[in-house]
């Protein structure tokens, strides 16, 4: 397990940069030393993974939001800074997950909150825009017939979204049960390659959080 930057208090705590490993096998924690062009310090960025290779997005830098992609080769160590786009704004607390060869981006903060959906090409290290149909916002069949809209949100996990559709179609999944903030992450797997998945979260309209899985 990798864990990467934050911040070592809620209010005025300083930015870090900093690499760790967590061992499950051994139960120990270790820093470990990297070259190349490591990200700025930083919080509330989004990280995962595909294969062998680190991807750190955005987050809150001393100097404000960030929209910058970096991947570190762990197997060498070195860090490398990826394209951006100018259509990304500077972000924090969004969801980032990898389907394949492709990370999806969704939601953050940028001042308020996002709803849209961006795809990064590992192989062409290109960005393109997922557009779904009838708004920029993600709209969700909670069941046939009905329609819906999944709110804006920051700092959550798992919407499923069937992605090899002519249309992008997202649906509405039970709710869960009590006051549960959202997860941190959204989430997509090597068994349903189709669907990526949005749970909870948190909204303006819905400071205790945005409970409802998508």
């Amino acid at each position: 397990m990798l864990v990467f930057g934050g911040r070592t208090a809620v209010g005025d705590g300083t930015a870090l940069n900093d690499l760790h490993s967590f061992s499950l096998e051994q139960r120990r924690w270790s820093s470990i030393s990297t070259s190349g062009n490591a990200p700025a310090a930083r919080s509330y960025h989004a990280a995962t993974s595909v294969g062998d290779d680190l991807y750190i997005f955005g987050g809150c830098s001393t100097f404000g939001r960030l929209a910058d992609l970096h991947k570190l080769d762990t197997t060498s160590g070195k860090w490398t800074e990826l394209p951006s786009s100018d259509k990304i704004k500077p972000r924090g607390g969004a969801g980032l997950t990898a389907v394949g060869t492709s990370l999806y981006l969704v939601g953050g903060f940028c001042g308020h909150e996002l709803s849209d959906v961006h795809i990064f090409d590992t192989v062409s290290r290109t960005w393109t825009e997922l557009v779904l149909p009838n708004s920029v916002k993600l709209h969700l069949s909670p069941k046939e017939g009905e329609t819906g809209e999944l709110p804006a949100r920051s700092v959550f996990g798992l919407a499923a979204v069937k992605l090899r559709r002519s249309k992008p179609l997202l649906c509405h999944l039970p709710r869960t049960a009590g006051d549960l903030h959202g997860m941190y992450e959204v989430g997509g797997s090597e068994t349903a390659r189709d669907c990526l998945l949005a749970f909870g979260g948190e909204n303006c309209s819905h400071r205790p959080g945005a409970r409802g899985c998508w």
